[in-house]
């Protein structure tokens, strides 16, 4: 076989540290939105950007593991996920459990990630609202006629012309 157990085990492991340390740093992420504290994300990202480039390295491998177990088992690829599956039971079936908290543990950062993305998503829209407000930039909100057709105004005053 082109793959033993030592080195399936050795790559979930390090897979599941760098998944944990991003888990970690999507959380310190959160409340460093929640804070604005602009000198913690930059920190922050610079540490995600690491972990990330090691969770990618190392799905590479995977891929190239799966791709050489396909090849040597004359197999169609239509699920990679099964395959890796088949690859990790016949490889080294003690790792199955493994594997799994591996999965839970991208799932949760997948989770934690979406939900920066929505805070910040907000927090962008709040603040080009409010520099459209700054700048008179604002529109009037749709009102109704009295045919009851929705009709907009023209554009709001500057703050400072108010």
């Amino acid at each position: 076989m082109f793959l033993n157990a030592k080195q399936v085990h050795s790559q979930l492991s390090s897979d599941i540290a760098s998944c944990e340390t991003l888990l970690h740093l999507l959380q310190e992420e959160r409340q460093a939105l929640a804070e604005r504290d602009l000198a913690a994300l930059d920190t922050i990202i610079e540490k995600k950007s690491e972990a990330l480039s090691n969770l990618e390295s190392s799905a590479k491998v995977r891929a190239s593991w799966v791709k050489t177990f396909v090849d040597n088992h004359n197999l169609q690829v239509h699920d990679t996920k099964s395959i890796w599956d088949a690859l990790i039971e016949e490889t080294a079936p003690a790792m199955l459990q493994t594997w799994q908290k591996l999965k839970e543990l991208q799932q949760k950062c997948k989770q934690e990630n979406e939900v920066n993305g929505k805070i910040i998503a907000r927090n962008q829209k709040t603040f080009a609202r409010l520099l459209e407000i700054m700048r008179g930039q604002t529109a009037a909100p749709n009102l109704y006629s009295s045919s009851g057709k929705s009709t907009g105004g023209g554009l709001s005053n500057i703050v400072g012309e108010a």
